[in-house]
């Protein structure tokens, strides 16, 4: 064994002792048995001062940084100590102590001392069972065996461990120990041992912090600790330090650290019943109306244009009442037409947008909604739940449980991937609902070309599609596309306004317009009707806001399903790329089974942030948004909880107005980017007028904004304008939640318009584009970043 060598220089008491002292009984524990029990012996066969014995272990354990033992543990299973959080740990002290070699142990101290280790010799099963399993370590001999040896030592005599006369400086008090004054470093290490002591997490979890909030409440103690030591606090220092040498310091300081628990976060107190409140391993139960009937749940499972979704329409018209629940503005707005078209008189009820068949007086039977808009209160007879596979989404996907599980709707339709089968059907298992399985298949063949365009954009065919992921890349495709063959292209990506996307998706699919090749990005995939004969990826990455990540299976065959429109010109689709490195890529991810999507998210209602609230009257909606994410209780094999990043930095911000906690949860749940800083800051603006009570009109608006609008000429201009089109929409959106505040709806549709129309015409000019972000500037960016031209060489490649 590694420590074999060190062990024969070393007294076993003063051994045993130290250990003891800077481990406490779990550590002495895993120190002692990594050390074979034929070698205790070893250490009474010489006559070594404490001194002599640390010094020699303190130069043994230094050598053990960044390396780890081998040890058996139980089950035979090898497992791996890492020395850096006890040897590196104990050898630091062991030098600081003969540094400062201020006092000596008297027989007594060192008698007392000898009983401890007996008494924790006594103790290992009792130490054991609280030690994880990761620390338990197999024994490779018995219990009468440690028995023996802890026996040995009540035999050893004071003479055999009294220190020499020269290594004798002082004789003090029994109370008294060696100590040195704590630096940061050693505070620090000090601190991150309580937090990953496995007793310590246990001890919280009983006093009801769970891990998360453990780890949040720790990182605010440290912190304190930290910013008093900095301040040159003696009395904190004096403290940390006694405890720093205290066998038992782990015990001291857990009580130090749980009053300053309750007093950050109050809600300790009144703990059972906040977790009461976040207690979602059962969602289904928060919908007592769907609860109360029996419902039929409907799943037609296809992929894109295989007719899944027109069968559950068509149940939607023919039923007496109904509601169709969808993730765009866009299919919303089209099953609404398409209703009212067929003569079923349908209202439509987006976050932006009301519009009804005959008058708001006399609401329509049927509603076409984005789903976060559908009510868990109002029955109808059917339900259309469509897009069911975006349960999964990160940020929304929330709304979608919330329909599955609380529309109280006999029979409800969801469409989507087969890959949400499984979960549906676990889901629709927990609310004891029938759940009937309708397989489609595309309705029109779909080909993935062997052969790529090889960059030569002369290959471009009317009917194209070509997918990029930026805007930047968008229109210089469109500029290259439209330069190198006599063919015009139409664009839509993510940021231009719903009717801005859909003006260009009519130039696309009309036949006598001249713009015949689409140039889109991932928008295209759900949302509108285009008659594509060939989706052209012009790459297989997109930016997800951190780094470029390649396009998941999922991803590609939703965008690749777009190809080919049954009953239309194209009957039959194709899919390829620009470039030839991308053509197996492709082909791969095409083949690929789409994974299954594993849980549904969930996300705090109003009602459970407004229950918080009453039990924690002075906190913040950021400290309850934090506190339901600490202590919110799941059901980890189906649900997960949504990212809240957005909504808290939107409270954050939203935290020095007076306003209701209900009315901050409206704000922060408002559908507007938070890396647009000009949309976020309105937004506060707002929310100063609604806390005010500060009725705002048209004019008014206008004083907020850059008004009027000016024909953009380059990008960053254009971003400025569908910026300014995001907060409009803002405007309208709390205009159905505060009337008396927004009271100038038809105006601000109106200047909506006007943004439109100029955006509208900028980006079906050919000329935009084309030289508002240059090559040279774009490769000057890249050197900036970079710092080395072979690193941007690849954009002087002829196929690029």
């Amino acid at each position: 064994m590694a420590s074999c060598s060190m062990i024969s220089f070393c007294n076993w008491s003063h051994f045993n002792s130290s250990l003891y002292r800077h481990f406490g009984k779990s550590r002495v524990v895993v120190w002692r048995r990594l050390i074979h029990q034929a070698c205790f012996a070893r250490f009474n066969t010489r006559q070594t001062s404490p001194v002599e014995s640390s010094f020699v272990l303190s130069r043994h354990f230094s050598t053990l940084n960044k390396h780890s033992l081998r040890f058996v543990r139980r089950g035979e299973r090898e497992g791996v100590l890492i020395i850096n959080n006890c040897g590196l740990h104990f050898s630091r002290t062991c030098l600081l102590e003969n540094a400062a070699n201020v006092t000596q142990q008297t027989n007594q101290d060192l008698n007392t001392e000898i009983r401890k280790v007996k008494e924790s010799a006594e103790n290992v099963s009792f130490d054991e069972n609280s030690l994880g399993e990761e620390e338990k370590i197999r024994i490779s001999q018995d219990d009468a065996s440690m028995r023996t040896n802890c026996s040995e030592l009540n035999d050893l005599s004071v003479a055999d461990t009294e220190p020499s006369c020269e290594e004798t400086c002082s004789n003090e008090d029994s109370s008294s120990q060696t100590s040195v004054p704590l630096t940061a470093e050693m505070l620090e290490k000090f601190l991150m041992n309580f937090f990953v002591n496995k007793q310590v997490k246990k001890a919280a979890r009983e006093n009801g912090l769970s891990n998360t909030l453990f780890k949040e409440i720790f990182l605010e103690f440290k912190n304190k600790i930290n910013l008093q030591v900095e301040d040159g606090n003696k009395e904190m220092l004096e403290q940390f330090s006694s405890l720093y040498y205290n066998a038992d310091y782990m015990q001291q300081l857990f009580p130090l650290f749980m009053k300053f628990a309750e007093k950050v976060h109050p809600m300790l107190e009144s703990l059972e019943e906040v977790k009461k409140i976040s207690d979602l391993r059962g969602p289904a139960d928060l919908f007592p109306e769907a609860r109360a009937m029996k419902r039929k749940i409907i799943f037609h499972a296809g992929p894109t244009n295989s007719g899944k979704t027109h069968a559950a329409i068509e149940r939607f018209h023919a039923a007496d009442s109904g509601v169709y629940c969808g993730p765009l503005r866009l299919l919303a707005a089209e099953v609404f037409k398409r209703a009212n078209y067929a003569g079923v008189l349908c209202d439509l009820v987006t976050g932006e947008d009301r519009q009804w068949a005959v008058s708001p007086d006399d609401p329509s039977d049927h509603i076409s909604c984005t789903v976060e808009m559908c009510s868990s209160q109002r029955p109808f007879d059917c339900a259309v739940i469509d897009e069911i596979q975006m349960m999964r989404d990160t940020d929304r996907g929330w709304a979608w449980s919330r329909a599955l599980l609380g529309l109280p709707c006999p029979e409800i339709h969801v469409c989507g991937e087969s890959s949400a089968i499984n979960l549906v059907e676990r889901l629709v298992s927990s609310c004891n609902d029938e759940l009937e399985v309708r397989h489609y298949k595309r309705l029109c063949p779909l080909e993935v070309s062997q052969r790529s365009l090889g960059g030569n954009f002369q290959k471009i065919r009317a009917g194209d599609c070509v997918v990029a992921f930026s805007q930047w890349d968008l229109y210089q495709m469109r500029r290259k596309i439209e330069s190198q063959t006599n063919k015009k292209c139409a664009i839509i990506y993510g940021g231009l306004p719903p009717v801005t996307k859909l003006e260009q998706a009519m130039k696309f699919n009309d036949p006598e317009d001249e713009c015949s090749v689409l140039v889109a990005s991932d928008a295209i995939g759900m949302g509108l009707n285009l008659n594509i004969k060939r989706i052209v990826f012009s790459s297989l990455s997109k930016y997800n806001g951190n780094n470029m990540v390649q396009l998941t299976s999922s991803q590609v065959k939703q965008i690749a399903g777009r190809a080919g429109r049954f009953g239309s010109a194209h009957s039959k689709g194709e899919v390829t790329t620009v470039r030839g490195y991308d053509s197996k890529t492709l082909q791969r991810l095409m083949k690929e089974p789409i994974k299954d999507v594993e849980a549904a998210g969930l996300s705090p209602s109003m009602e459970q942030i407004e229950m918080l609230a009453q039990h924690l009257p002075d906190a913040s909606l950021l400290k309850l948004y934090e506190t339901f994410e600490s202590v919110v209780q799941l059901d980890g094999a189906n649900y997960f909880m949504c990212d809240l990043a957005d909504v808290k930095i939107l409270a954050r911000k939203l935290g020095g107005i007076p306003l209701s906690i209900s009315d901050q949860f409206v704000f922060s749940r408002a559908p507007i980017s938070v890396k647009k800083s000009v949309t976020v800051d309105l937004a506060v603006k707002f929310a100063e007028c609604v806390s005010a009570d500060s009725p705002i009109t048209a004019s008014k608006l206008k004083t907020f904004l850059k008004w009027p609008p000016q024909a953009p000429r380059t990008l960053e201009q254009l971003k400025s304008l569908e910026t300014l089109h995001e907060g409009l929409d803002l405007y309208l959106w709390l205009s159905y939640r505060y009337p008396q505040i927004f009271v100038d709806q038809q105006n601000v549709y109106k200047m909506q318009d006007d943004v439109e129309a100029i955006i509208g015409d900028t980006v079906s000019s050919s000329s935009f584009g084309g030289s508002s972000i240059s090559l040279p500037s774009r490769r000057r960016r890249l050197k900036a970043r970079f710092g080395d031209k072979n690193q941007i060489k690849w954009m002087n490649y002829p196929k690029f």
